[in-house]
């Protein structure tokens, strides 16, 4: 039997909202009653999650049911004012580092913060720079021109 679309969007956000809590598998496993097996069963989407484990699962992840539904079109009629899981990132490797990079004081992620979008802009700069056939920085010739004297290194 196929996996039904919205029951592998209700498991992505479960996926989703459990690492962005820094929440194993067993760990909700253990909150909703179940097995760790099951819980990656849900998250694939391979089995339905019944309705009073949707509720257990947003209690123990502190989120909004809204959350859990969130890209299946059903999010858009419950007016429930939760934000919506669509916009978080689904590669563990992004939710683990967001994870920490929350996990540090205020101080320390703000100079963290900063010098990433100066490296995301950078690289997207070069990307649109290049799509739009600019060379790119190391292929720009630097040779002297009118006797001035030559750069060094």
């Amino acid at each position: 039997m196929a996996i039904d679309p919205v029951d592998r969007t209700v498991g992505l956000n479960l996926r989703a909202l459990r690492l962005t809590a820094g929440m194993s598998q067993e760990r909700l496993a253990a909150a909703l009653g179940v097995t760790f097996q099951q819980i990656q069963k849900y998250e694939k989407g391979a089995n339905r999650i019944a309705s009073s484990r949707l509720i257990a699962a947003a209690g123990a992840l502190g989120c909004g049911l809204a959350d859990l539904f969130a890209g299946t079109g059903a999010d858009a009629i419950a007016e429930t004012g939760a934000t919506g899981a669509a916009g978080l990132p689904r590669d563990p490797q992004v939710l683990r580092l967001a994870a920490r990079l929350d996990a540090l004081p205020r101080a320390q992620r703000g100079p963290l913060i900063t010098a990433f979008r100066v490296a995301v802009d950078t690289v997207e700069a070069a990307g649109t720079a290049a799509a739009a056939g600019a060379p790119h920085p190391t292929d720009i010739d630097t040779t002297p021109r009118c006797g001035a004297p030559p750069l060094s290194h």
